[in-house]
């Protein structure tokens, strides 16, 4: 059959690994909206409801998971291809470790800058992506869209408390 032909286990293992990360950083997430901390914070005009982040974050994530499956799949090994999986591997491990410096760990300050870093990981994965696969940037543009805002909430929260 054409379709186990084309099958390859990295689309199984990577997104495996992907829901594994996010289940696992969502643990620490509810220990801090269930602490109450959360919602003791002095928050920003521009705060939105709690409800929103699951199904955006859901929604990045399987962005984020297909793109990488394309530069897994699709790109040939260059001279960037070593620092575009770095990059990868990266940006996920910042983004699980602020989910544990915010909500664990109450540490603003510490997750402002943790939000910087992913905020930049991603930057620098759409920058050495585009010649190298156009669609795998415009899947990560939604990340960098909300990391932005994400990261200006950070330092609102962090200002005003």
């Amino acid at each position: 059959m054409k379709i186990f032909h084309r099958f390859k286990p990295n689309y199984l293992v990577v997104p495996l690994i992907v829901i594994f990360i996010s289940w696992f950083s969502s643990l620490a997430t509810f220990v801090g909206i269930d602490s109450g901390w959360y919602d003791n914070l002095i928050k920003p005009n521009l705060n939105p409801p709690n409800w929103i982040f699951g199904p955006v974050w859901t929604l990045i994530y399987i962005l984020t998971t297909v793109s990488f499956l394309i530069f897994w799949n699709k790109i040939k090994k260059d001279k960037y291809w070593y620092l575009l999986l770095m990059l990868f591997i990266y940006n996920a491990i910042v983004n699980f470790s602020w989910s544990f410096a915010f909500f664990k760990f109450n540490n603003i300050g510490t997750a402002l800058w943790l939000a910087t870093e992913i905020w930049f990981s991603v930057l620098l994965l759409m920058i050495f992506l585009w010649p190298r696969s156009k669609m795998a940037v415009l899947l990560l543009t939604p990340y960098l869209l909300w990391v932005s805002f994400a990261t200006y909430l950070n330092y609102m929260l962090w200002s005003l408390n």
